[in-house]
Order: structure tokens, then C-alpha cells, then sequence
């Protein structure tokens, strides 16, 4: 195993915990500190699904043309940020941008590993 392997593995696993933290308490945060229905929780939570499945074609063809080191940097970072400013939303519109914000992050970096 490379060390380059294992920081892959690594970040990976931080990525997957990252959702899954957030994926559990995301519906409390829309409805006690937001004040949304349950409409709202389905919009924030499949916001991060359709962003993913929408960016994959563009990261993987941009992962082609500039290479995927970029988007196995970028990635993460785009998710982290998104994740960082949760606190600063103040409507669910605001939380749903940055849940799309994190599925494109999700997005770049699971794509961007090379095929073998």
C-alpha cells in the first residue's frame, strides 16, 4: 500500500462521516432553528443527492481534461466550505444552495480517483 493510498482511503472516510453527521441532524436544524416543514427537511436533504448526480458528468469530463489530483483537492474543500457556512444560513433556501454546494464538492472527489 502506498502512502498516496492511504491518504486517499483517509480522505474518503472523512468525506462518508461528514455526510453521515450531517445527514442525521440536518432535519432538526430545519425544523427547530429554521423554522421549515417537512417539505423543507425533503428539499435541504435531496438538495445534496440531485446536486451530486447533476455535477458528476462536468467533474469527470473536467477530471479528464485537467486531471484528477484537482478534483480529489478541490472536492473536499468545495464540501468543507459548504459545510462551514451552515451556521450562516438564516433561510432554507440559503441551506439548500450550500447543501448543493456540498453535493458538488461529493461530487468532484468521488469521480476523481483514476480508473485502473
Amino acid at each position: 500500500m502506498t502512502p498516496a493510498f492511504g491518504v486517499l482511503v483517509a480522505a474518503t472516510l472523512t468525506c462518508f462521516l461528514a455526510v453521515g453527521a450531517i445527514i442525521v441532524t440536518l432535519p432538526h436544524y430545519v425544523q427547530d432553528r429554521l423554522g421549515g416543514g417537512s417539505t423543507q427537511i425533503g428539499l435541504v436533504v435531496g438538495a445534496f443527492s440531485l446536486a451530486a448526480v447533476c455535477t458528476r458528468p462536468f467533474a469527470g469530463r473536467l477530471g479528464d481534461e485537467r486531471g484528477r489530483r484537482l478534483l480529489l483537492t478541490f472536492g473536499p474543500l468545495v464540501m468543507a466550505c459548504g459545510v462551514a457556512a451552515f451556521p450562516l444560513a438564516d433561510s432554507v433556501a440559503a441551506l439548500f444552495v450550500l447543501r448543493a454546494v456540498q453535493g458538488a464538492g461529493e461530487a468532484a472527489f468521488y469521480v476523481g480517483p483514476p480508473r485502473r
